[in-house]
Formats: C-alpha cells, sequence, structure tokens
C-alpha cells in the first residue's frame, strides 16, 4: 500500500525517483525499492515522507484514506489566510452567509 502511495504522491509532484530521493536523502534505489514494494521505508523515511509531501504517517501506510494538509511549515500570516477560508467555506456548507468583515 505504501509503495502505491509514495509513488502516486511522487507522480502528482512531477518528480523522478532521483529527486525524491535527493530530496529524502537517500539512494535512488531506495527510492525504487520502495515504489516495487521490495523493501519498507524506514521509520524516519516514512516520516520525512509525509513532512515533504504534507500529509500523515497514517495516510502513507493506509490507515486513514483522507489525506491530511499540515499548514505548520506555513508562514504565520498565509496560515491565516488558509484558515479564514476554511472558516468561511465551513460556514457556507453549513448554510451560513460569511462574514463580509
Amino acid at each position: 500500500m505504501i509503495s502505491k502511495t509514495i509513488m502516486t504522491l511522487r507522480e502528482q509532484m512531477n518528480w523522478s525517483q532521483q529527486q525524491l530521493a535527493k530530496r529524502l536523502r537517500v539512494s535512488k534505489k531506495s527510492v525504487i525499492n520502495w515504489e516495487d514494494d521490495i523493501s519498507a521505508a524506514s521509520m524516519k523515511s516514512i516520516i520525512e515522507i509525509a513532512k515533504l509531501f504534507n500529509v500523515s504517517a497514517d495516510f502513507l501506510l493506509g490507515l486513514d484514506h483522507r489525506p491530511a494538509i499540515y499548514i505548520d511549515s506555513l508562514q504565520p500570516e498565509d496560515r491565516e489566510k488558509l484558515q479564514a477560508i476554511a472558516r468561511v467555506f465551513i460556514s457556507m456548507s453549513q448554510g451560513d452567509q460569511p462574514d463580509n468583515h
């Protein structure tokens, strides 16, 4: 499961296996082995992959099928903007009108 998830996330970014390997500071052979399900990524690598793609380790491992979006790495002003957009979306989906202030 994790093999397909890593490959899908990498392809969504239009990265080669070499580019992913470089970002994770591992060999291209490691990435190939993970994606071909020949070997499993270490816990350290899983954590790094999750951080790189902004998903949870549970998502990578197939335990949670909802990708999470982590905003901790965003600048504070960008985090606030994203949170404001989310509040408007939630209020609109609940039938409320957005606050225009």
